[in-house]
């Protein structure tokens, strides 16, 4: 699926197979995790259905993950997300559900949806620690990589890292699992979109989940469609009052000029909103210029 939100929510669809398997027989101490494929599998997951609010690319991860072990899938997105990801999914035998509605009241209309269905479980961008644990991976395999590169991380050469932060759970736990492995030689900075400070604003206010940008006039118009979301996520604010160094914002058109340099200097194609980050490096050069 091609982005940070696939070790979430890959993840968490995987927790709740191995939930399922083991309660109907699966045996973690001999049984193989290939098994989950075999039919007998299928046809339990096949029975319940796995529920998600999107932008677009947790959908994307959650939807692909339940489409491939057999779980039913009804994924439901905001008007922001763009067709190509709607497309993927509904390709692969996936329901997608469209709101012309924002983010946070795609959730709640998602999360209704599937307390009406006692075979439905509902992943919560807004607040799954299971989410969460899946994005702290990346400390650990950051951690491998910068040691077999041989790069020094220390207080005296301390790690910069740049997130894209749209709910703030993915980079919220990326953060945390940089911390783990690091702790304070890693500095984590997210950077939102000016039109979508949705971390920035909530955790400026103290308001942290209880308040949205829209709540204060800000049109949420943004091309990162991954970082499109008006309110933070409840666990954002929590876990990273101590650990976040600090947050900026992007213009959409400098986003778009850096997503253009990224692809002419490095031949690297993203989506707006990978490219965001790039805000933060070329100000640091700029300052030590």
């Amino acid at each position: 699926s091609g982005s940070i939100k696939s070790r979430g929510g890959i993840y968490e669809v995987l927790c709740f197979a191995e939930k399922i398997a083991i309660e109907n027989g699966f045996d973690l101490k001999k049984d193989n995790y290939q098994d989950l494929r075999k039919d007998k599998y299928r046809k339990l997951f096949n029975q319940w259905r796995i529920e998600v609010a999107s932008t677009g690319n947790l959908g994307l991860s959650v939807g692909l993950m339940a489409s491939t072990l057999g779980f039913k899938a009804r994924i439901h997105m905001s008007h922001d997300a763009t067709d190509w990801k709607i497309n993927k999914l509904r390709q692969n035998g996936v329901e997608v559900k469209i709101y012309d509605d924002n983010f946070s009241n795609a959730v709640a209309a998602a999360r209704v949806s599937s307390q009406r269905d006692p075979y439905s479980y509902f992943i919560d961008d807004e607040g799954s620690k299971l989410l969460f644990a899946g994005y702290a991976t990346a400390g650990e395999r950051v951690k491998k990589q910068l040691s077999e590169m041989q790069i020094e991380v220390s207080k005296e050469h301390p790690l910069v890292v740049y997130l894209p932060a749209g709910v703030g759970g993915s980079p919220s736990g990326v953060a945390f699992g940089l911390k783990l492995r690091f702790a304070d030689a890693v500095i984590p900075i997210f950077v939102e979109p000016t039109h979508m400070p949705s971390v920035l604003l909530g955790m400026a206010s103290g308001l942290n989940h209880d308040i949205s940008v829209y709540d204060i006039g800000i049109d949420g118009k943004t091309a990162a469609d991954g970082l499109a979301v008006g309110r933070p996520s409840m666990i954002v604010g929590k876990y990273m009052t101590d650990k976040l160094f600090g947050i900026e914002t992007v213009s959409d058109s400098d986003m778009f000029a850096y997503q253009g340099m990224l692809t002419k200097l490095e031949n690297i194609v993203v989506e707006p909103s990978a490219a965001v980050g790039l805000r933060g490096l070329i100000q640091s050069k700029e300052i030590s210029e």
